[in-house]
């Protein structure tokens, strides 16, 4: 599981930071584009479905 959580992770993280470069690069960073990268990363980073463990109901 730490492995699969580490990879994640760095996922976000490589995508944060290649979105913050294109925002940069493309829109000068544009607050409207700053806010709306941070509202979807926010987004994606409370969200625990990615972790939740499904118990099958013959195993309850």
């Amino acid at each position: 599981m730490s492995s699969d959580a580490d990879r994640y992770v760095n996922t976000l993280l490589d995508l944060f930071n290649r979105f913050s470069s294109m925002i940069e690069e493309c829109f000068h960073n544009d607050p409207s584009f700053l806010t709306i990268r941070d509202k979807a990363y926010q987004r994606l980073v409370n969200d625990t479905t990615i972790f939740s463990v499904k118990i099958p109901d013959s195993l309850r």
